[in-house]
């Protein structure tokens, strides 16, 4: 089999960014995928990218957070088949500690605002990998999968 007609995955970065144990969720707008809902910080590695480059650059473009790597820290990967179902997905969530700086909205026309939550209090409108990474987190759970 050549390397073209491999399988594909599409990976993504998430960034959980904590301050008095309230998370910082942004509400999608634009992107054509659940807007109006809420994530945290996120977004599609491009090529040549690492998982902790992508996190550290979706941070800066959308909340204007400056992460180095030595603040982030991986404390889950999902694997799972996006919800078409004609792909899968790998996503890589990351913990951010020691943040400075107070966290805006840099993208207006893909996010219309921000705010913090309590991980046990999330809007009903959360983004389903969202709610099934914390979850996870809750449970001690470092990988997943789900949706095969």
């Amino acid at each position: 089999m050549r390397w073209q007609d491999r399988h594909k995955t599409i990976p993504a970065s998430f960034v959980m960014l904590e301050r008095d144990k309230k998370l910082l969720l942004l509400c999608r707008a634009g992107s054509g995928y659940r807007d109006g809902w809420y994530s945290l910080p996120a977004g599609h590695l491009d090529s040549g990218e690492s998982p902790t480059q992508a996190a550290i650059r979706e941070c800066t473009e959308e909340v204007g957070i400056h992460l180095q790597p030595q603040q982030l820290q991986l404390v889950h990967a999902m694997y799972y088949v996006g919800e078409e179902g004609d792909h899968e997905r790998i996503s890589f969530f990351f913990h951010a500690a020691n943040i400075t700086g107070e966290p805006r909205v840099m993208e207006p026309q893909k996010c219309s605002g921000l705010m913090w939550v309590s991980p046990r209090n999330l809007p009903k409108d959360t983004v389903p990998e969202l709610r099934r990474f914390l979850a996870c987190l809750e449970r001690g759970e470092y990988y997943s999968e789900y949706g095969f």
